[in-house]
């Protein structure tokens, strides 16, 4: 087998705080922080919703002309479900939220793109109820044969009313029938194993088995303490790669032994492939005083009285009663005077223990955390004022806990506390915030699911001198802390795996979280506001650490949605969600005001409602966001919450950004979004008027010479325009001779909206295909290095067909290999194909000859294209050795496109420029059947009695 030499560096943990200029790497850590094979296996393609799918979505349509309904590309299941506008449903105060949840799901699951079957066994993970807005968030996980499925989650928003506000669904269709195995063929510890050699350990290291459930899901328990600092959890169960196929992993957590990283690790329990890795860090009751860096100040450089003096300043018992009932020192079990209690246990760190390198400040027992010796932030080292550090890195901790408190980040959204008080939720994390640990110029957040302990590490940073602590740039504090929000919210406090994906925006949520909680009264929304000022030693108008500064001035912040093409992934992708809702924030801001007070989570500010709107967003929120699911979470809030008054607001200032209804995110792991600008009808019209509603009938096909009515029923107020043709009723009756796109243009003293439909015209030649490409390539088109060939040498042994005498080869005769010292892609592309049914079938003849390594590439593929979508249907790489024979495909199904006309691509991907020096790929013998509907042209009898002579008949009577 060959291989290939990567340059794995130390792991280093790379919060969102490293600019180009820093010291530590940012970004191009996250290559070795975060690793998902799936996106190169799907290979691009995308996976076609079902009739049925487009049927109930249509029907929806009609009812909700603001329904937004959008898809999963690796299966085909329906993604999100909402209205841009208002609610899916109407109010049902008669059944509880769950009820409501599980009833909708049960009467739409064609609208889903799920099954019955598919259902079988959920298990509810999460319900989440939020005292601030009243809505409940319900949480399914799917499961088959008694293992739950990775992330595979369907959650129902519903509000206060018992209306649906959108639906979140991540099933895998017809599971039962995707799954691979239920017998593991390695063990837990050969998957852990894997797994060192995958963090880039060379030597063996020891592990001890500990425990074993003989149960379906095999849980086991195992010791290796040279690969993680903690027991390993093992336990079985599914992966969903794409449509049709679920592999059965072994799914555990290393946390490595800096303890920078808490890796959550899917490895195939037959094969051992590392599927996917991704990293649970994120980098960037008496009276009680406090001297600190105070809210909203961001750092000493942005307090009244500024460095090199002291300016800090005695905040008196700043807990909230509601959110910290025992105040800040109390655990429900235990009070201390030191910094620790019931939201955060605080302490030094220097030698990177995890635990107090030093005593922990006592506040002794008036609780009098004061530290008012003098510290000259000019000369002073952080080692010398330690205390002080681990002060304010306590005050923060628990005020950020009580303000997110009163905005749904409670016990039940899973937040950070020892003692839930019987609220919810699961207790036992609290946050240990660490002050000055190893570490130069950075910080990072471990954020497990609820009931496990999140830690936080600040550092300091010597990029000036004396160096920076971390500790007291508050606005770090916040993104780090930031971090536990989202992770927590996104999919559900028990699943810290939503946030993985490339265009997630975590970091862009933890950036504006810190922006947020550090505007000043008499702030701007086009003051320039930089991230990590203070920590990195520059002034308060420094550039931050990100690529632009925030701000909504465009000179000083130029994103647009497209801009995070080409950014570092994820800080400076996040960076543009950031700015995305820092513009959204001002927008409100600007209509509303603004409230110093963030406790008053019920207040009508811009900023306070920037803030509910959020965090109400957050769990609103699909599982592995792109940028539109994050801006289509936060209308969804609005639409709940304030009357609904502030919609089109948001969306104008989202549409603005590029942001609009007509943005293409390009799917949750694109870094190539497509910018767009408009608006709901709604957000266009005002009241009273009609709004457009255009609908050209689904896409049909004819045969040659016949003529189909499309189209649907004239609705009052609206007028049509069809073109090609020129028509103006709703529906018109077409005869084309070749397909062709219909499309009406609705108007309305609104506007206008377009719909299109496609008639394909069967020309009645028969159905499917049948080509030995004996006659050459006829209609089929080639790209890349495919090109027809007779009686090939490449092949060992020859002929190089599989039926005399030519086939279809990807690679070059002479060399016989398709190295041409570059990534090489190319597809061969059918002809379009009808008559396909129920029981249709695709069957093809191969030999090849490609890379083997144990990561995917040089990938052949073949993709059924429908409707303008690319659904997988045979796929191989290089982790499955090369035939070297003419083999057969054996018979693909085809019967999800019934009805439907087909083309065929097959595609080959080297994926990379290295080991290409193979033979490739050869095709031949392409056979998909069907029925031809179009082929009974011959007439048998015919009788218009216009002669009169009915002799032929006969007749009888009773």
């Amino acid at each position: 087998m060959k291989t290939k030499t990567f340059v794995l560096s130390g792991l280093v943990m790379a919060l969102a705080l490293a600019p180009a200029l820093a010291v530590v790497q940012d970004d191009e850590g996250q290559a070795r922080r975060n690793f998902d094979a799936r996106a190169t296996f799907s290979n691009n393609s995308a996976a076609a919703p079902g009739f049925a799918q487009h049927q109930a979505a249509a029907t929806w349509q009609a009812r909700i002309p603001s329904l937004s309904v959008t898809y999963d590309r690796a299966t085909g299941a329906t993604r999100t479900v909402y209205n841009r506008v208002g609610y899916l449903t109407e109010p049902n105060q008669q059944a509880s939220a769950g009820n409501v949840a599980i009833d909708f799901v049960h009467a739409n699951l064609d609208l889903l793109g799920i099954s019955s079957a598919d259902l079988l066994g959920y298990e509810v993970t999460d319900n989440v109820f939020v005292k601030a807005t009243g809505s409940t968030h319900l949480y399914l996980r799917q499961r088959h044969a008694d293992l739950p499925v990775y992330n595979a989650q369907l959650a129902v928003n519903v509000n206060r009313e018992g209306r649906i506000i959108s639906v979140n669904n991540a099933f895998l269709p017809n599971l039962a029938s995707a799954v691979n195995t239920t017998t593991p063929a390695i063990s837990a510890t050969e998957a852990l194993l894997g797994a060192a050699r995958n963090l880039g350990m060379t030597e063996v290291p020891a592990v001890q088995l500990i425990s074993s459930n003989p149960g379906p899901a095999r849980a086991t328990r195992l010791s290796a303490p040279t690969v993680s600092n903690l027991e390993v959890d093992a336990q079985l169960m599914w992966l969903p790669i794409r449509r049709g196929i679920a592999r059965l992993v072994w799914n555990f957590q290393v946390q490595t032994l800096d303890d920078r990283h808490w890796f959550d690790y899917n490895v195939d329990a037959v094969t051992g492939k590392i599927w996917t890795r991704f990293d649970w860090a994120a980098n960037v009751g008496d009276p009680d005083d406090h001297r600190v860096v105070p809210e909203p100040a961001e750092s000493p450089n942005h307090l009244p009285v500024t460095p090199p003096a002291d300016g800090r300043t005695i905040v008196t018992d700043p807990s909230d009663a509601t959110a910290s009932p025992l105040g800040w020192f109390n655990d429900g079990t235990t009070s201390y005077t030191i910094t620790r209690g019931n939201n955060t246990n605080s302490y030094e760190d220097t030698n990177g223990s995890n635990s107090p390198s030093t005593p922990q400040p006592d506040c002794g027992v008036d609780l009098d955390c004061d530290f008012d010796f003098m510290i000259d932030f000019g000369t002073q080292e952080p080692s010398t004022y330690q205390d002080a550090a681990v002060s304010n890195l306590f005050y923060w901790n628990n005020l950020i806990h009580d303000v997110q408190y009163q905005y749904g980040f409670d016990e039940a959204g899973g937040n950070f506390q020892v003692d839930n008080f019987g609220n919810g939720g699961l207790g036992g994390d609290a946050v240990q915030s660490e002050a000055q640990d190893p570490g130069n110029c950075n910080a990072n957040m471990n954020t497990p699911p609820d009931g496990s302990t999140p830690r936080m590490q600040m550092f300091t940073c010597t990029n000036a001198s004396p160096a920076r602590d971390g500790d007291f740039d508050n606005a770090v504090i916040v993104h780090e802390y930031g971090h536990g929000i989202s992770i927590r919210q996104v999919g559900g406090p028990g699943n810290s795996g939503c946030l993985n994906n490339t265009q997630q925006g975590g970091e862009g949520y933890s950036d504006w979280w810190g922006l947020a909680y550090t505007i000043e009264p008499g702030d701007a929304g086009t003051d320039s506001r930089g991230i990590g000022t203070y920590l990195f030693g520059q002034p308060i108008d420094g550039p931050g650490i990100r690529p632009q500064p925030y701000s909504t001035d465009p000179l000083v912040n130029s994103y647009t949605y497209e801009s995070i093409n080409g950014l570092s992934i994820p800080h400076g992708v996040g960076s543009v969600w950031a700015q995305a809702y820092w513009e959204v924030t001002w927008a409100l801001i600007d209509e509303h005001g603004f409230d110093p007070d963030l406790h008053n989570g019920a207040g009508t500010a811009g900023n306070q409602r920037a803030m509910l709107y959020i965090n109400q967003a957050m769990k609103n929120s699909v599982c592995g966001p792109a940028f539109t699911d994050m801006r289509d979470a936060v209308v969804q809030a609005a639409v709940d919450n304030h009357g609904g008054e502030d919609v089109c607001l948001i969306w104008e200032t989202f549409a603005e950004f590029g942001l609009g209804t007509d943005a293409d995110s390009g799917g949750p792991n694109s870094t190539s979004p497509t910018n767009g600008f408009e608006l709901p009808v709604e957000c266009q019209c005002a009241k009273g008027q009609t709004i457009p509603i255009a609908d050209a009938g689904g896409d049909t096909t004819v045969c040659d010479g016949d003529s189909v009515t499309i189209g649907t029923p004239a609705l009052p107020g609206h007028t049509y325009l069809w073109s090609p043709g020129g028509e103006t009723t709703a529906q018109i009756t077409v005869s084309p001779t070749d397909t062709t796109i219909y499309t009406v243009t609705v108007t309305t003293d609104c506007g206008d909206k377009d719909d299109s439909a496609t008639v394909f015209v069967d020309p009645g030649n028969g159905a499917g295909i049948d080509d030995d490409f004996e006659s050459g390539l006829g209609d089929w088109t080639t790209s890349g290095l495919w090109h027809l060939v007779t009686d090939t040498g490449c092949t060992a042994p020859e002929p190089g067909y599989s039926s005399p005498l030519n086939s279809v080869y990807y690679g070059q005769d002479g060399p016989c290999t398709y190295a041409t010292g570059a990534t090489t892609i190319g597809d061969l592309i059918s002809p379009t194909l009808f008559g396909i049914d129920a029981s249709s079938t695709l069957t093809f003849d191969h030999f090849r000859e490609v890379e083997e390594f144990d990561q995917s590439f040089d990938i052949t593929s073949v993709d059924v294209i429908s409707g303008g979508t690319a659904t997988n249907i045979f796929f191989l790489d290089s982790t499955t050795p090369s035939g070297l024979a003419w083999t057969s495909s054996g018979p693909i199904s085809l019967g999800a496109f019934d009805g439907l006309p087909i083309q065929l691509r097959f595609r080959f991907d080297s994926g990379d420029d290295q080991f290409n020096d193979f033979i490739g790929w050869l095709i031949d013998d392409v056979e998909v059947t069907g029925t031809d509907s179009c082929s009974f042209s011959s007439e048998i009898f015919s009788d218009g009695f216009e002669s009169g002579d009915t002799s032929l008949w006969s007749s009888t009577s009773p």
